[in-house]
């Protein structure tokens, strides 16, 4: 249960203690609504139900989601796992098969922060692509 408070909002997580403890106000039981459409439920369950619906909320969003999700990845994942059963074939395979400028007019610079972007040179047909393109791409600058 512990974990699955976690997962809410300090304002959800108040809305499903005070589920919890007994006793709501009509506020309550709109914002509990609201929480559980959300998570799936179409209804507020009785008050003597109510631990029991969130204990099997806790368990789908805990559990059985993850699992469900981790279940597609496991064929591939061991089929990767035998042509790369360690970091260093991992490694070299990455280093064979990285684009180089002189066979797919791709460049790669070491940029960082805004200036780390995608550009493209039309004049050239060359594609310029930071180095690091998955590791914090998305950087917001607000002034």
């Amino acid at each position: 249960m512990t974990s699955f408070l976690n997962y809410f909002s300090p304002v959800e997580r108040a809305v499903v203690e005070k589920a919890l403890r007994g006793p709501m106000e009509e506020s309550d039981e709109e914002d509990s609504l609201d929480l559980f459409t959300r998570m799936g439920s179409h209804f507020l369950p009785a008050k003597n139900n109510m631990e029991p619906a969130i204990e099997t909320m806790a368990h789908e969003a805990n559990l059985q989601e993850p699992k469900y999700t981790v279940g597609f990845f496991l064929t591939p994942i061991s089929l990767v796992q035998l042509k790369l059963p360690d970091k260093d074939s991992a490694l070299s395979l990455y280093e064979k098969k990285k684009a180089t400028g002189r066979r797919h007019w791709v460049c790669f610079n070491a940029e960082t922060g805004l200036s780390r972007r995608p550009v493209a040179h039309t004049c050239g047909a060359t594609l310029e692509v930071p180095c690091s393109v998955l590791s914090n791409y998305f950087e917001v600058d607000i002034l």
